[in-house]
């Protein structure tokens, strides 16, 4: 999991980018990290900083897609009141994404200040078949 504060001063913009989160179907510790331990201070300095304009988070905030992943991660966000999106990556599931998200926004793009973000997602759906 990466946490960046990008402070774009000749843009006048504050952007925290939130990148591969990995959350587990039960919050559980992989690749001998704990996810959760680790977004629980994630979100604690996000709490403490001023004057942000957005939150986004990119790719990868479910290990596997799963609901539970996505809940832990929505009431851990909750009370936070900055805008806040999300590009779905590789190992999320758009379907379990959109119904659980509340407090994360899905959109295709972002305008902020004059400029416009674009998030290409990367889900493969399951019926694809990855060797043709």
């Amino acid at each position: 999991m990466r946490i960046i504060l990008l402070l774009l001063q000749k843009y006048n913009m504050r952007i925290v980018l939130l990148s591969d989160i990995h959350m587990s179907y039960d919050g559980k510790s992989i690749w001998e990290t704990d996810v959760l331990f680790h977004l629980k201070l994630c979100v604690s300095t996000i709490k403490k900083l001023k004057d942000i304009d957005v939150i986004i988070i990119a790719g990868d905030i479910s290990n596997d897609g799963n609901v539970f992943s996505y809940e832990i991660i929505d009431k851990m966000f909750q009370g936070i009141d900055i805008p806040m999106y999300c590009c779905p990556g590789n190992h999320d599931c758009l379907q379990n994404l959109k119904q659980t998200l509340s407090f994360i926004k899905y959109e295709k793009y972002l305008f902020l200040k004059g400029w416009k973000f674009i998030f290409l997602n990367s889900v493969v759906p399951d019926d694809v078949d990855l060797n043709t």
